[in-house]
């Protein structure tokens, strides 16, 4: 899905949920996220993660990760995360903010952890931390799978289309409640 119009409705965030969606079916560009949190000395750190799946209702994304990953305990510490995208097709950045929700265990985790691909269970079950000293030599596998999701609770969703030989380029900014529901929708200044 492409914007290509200024007439759009701005109050219209589902087309913006449509088209991440879209992004992760495809395995386009928007599926790529660089997500943040803060160390203990309240120094930000940012990664890449590829954004799994989305629940557009209760305004939810999820992510897969190795279960000893230090950004774990900077969340359960402080769940405050953002969220980017970029989409160069698109042109279209978009940027989450909410709290993060660390899901190790329930209905969910099981069944997403039962349907992981071979790839990622082998990912999940490396002997050797995330960050820690690789060792070449190392039997690096074991029967414990190190798996979590990460479960991002957006309350905030801003927009910026870059709008090709546009006078202007397009921001909007939505904020939700808790369970999802859409409070406030207003254009900005870009």
């Amino acid at each position: 899905m492409s914007i290509k119009s200024l007439d759009m409705n701005f109050a219209d965030d589902n087309s913006f949920w449509q088209m991440l969606n879209d992004h992760i079916q495809k395995r386009k560009d928007l599926q790529r996220m660089v997500l943040s949190s803060l160390t203990v000395e309240l120094k930000p750190q940012v990664r890449t993660m590829i954004l799994r799946s989305l629940d557009s209702i209760s305004r939810r994304l999820y992510f897969y990760t190795d279960s000893r990953s230090p950004k774990l305990e900077q969340w359960r510490q402080q769940p405050f995360s953002e969220a980017l995208a970029y989409s160069h097709e698109d042109l279209v950045q978009l940027r989450f903010s909410g709290t993060i929700r660390i899901v190790e265990s329930g209905d969910s985790f099981e069944q997403t952890r039962t349907n992981l691909k071979d790839h990622q269970y082998s990912d999940y079950t490396s002997i050797l931390a995330p960050g820690s000293d690789y060792n070449f030599y190392k039997n690096n596998r074991t029967e414990k799978l190190n798996f979590a999701i990460i479960q991002l609770n957006v309350e905030q969703l801003e927009v910026l289309v870059l709008q090709p030989k546009a006078e202007q380029h397009l921001r909007w900014l939505y904020r939700y409640q808790q369970n999802g529901d859409l409070i406030e929708a207003k254009r900005l200044m870009p």
